[in-house]
Parts: C-alpha cells; sequence; structure tokens
C-alpha cells in the first residue's frame, strides 16, 4: 500500500484555483465543488495534446497555435 508521500508524488497538480475562477466570472456566478476538477482534467487533456503537436512540428516549446 502506497503512503502518504507516494500519492502526493503521484497527484497531478491542481491548474484551476477555485479563487481565481470565481474572480473570473460575475460576481453573481456560482461555482459547482466538482467544477475546477473538471476544468483541470480539460486543460490537461488541451495541454498533452498541445504537447504532442509541438512534438510533431519538432519544437520545444508550445505555442498558441498548438492549442
Amino acid at each position: 500500500m502506497p503512503n502518504r508521500n507516494q500519492k502526493k508524488q503521484n497527484k497531478v497538480p491542481r491548474l484551476v484555483i477555485r479563487f481565481n475562477l470565481k474572480k473570473a466570472l460575475p460576481r453573481d456566478a456560482r461555482v459547482g465543488s466538482k467544477v475546477p476538477e473538471a476544468l483541470d482534467k480539460k486543460v490537461s487533456e488541451m495541454l498533452n495534446k498541445a504537447f504532442e503537436r509541438m512534438k510533431q512540428n519538432k519544437r520545444t516549446t508550445i505555442l498558441p497555435q498548438d492549442l
């Protein structure tokens, strides 16, 4: 069974911060508790696709057009 430190190492860093998400929305908008996690998943997928495109184009930098 993995110990506590191993769990932390395998965890993907939080990409979407709930506080910042709320700042980007209108003041009266409410954010469901699972929205940041869902956005993290979408952003991770986007970045993985951008990384693959970058590699296909033989570059070492992800550019806006990769997204």
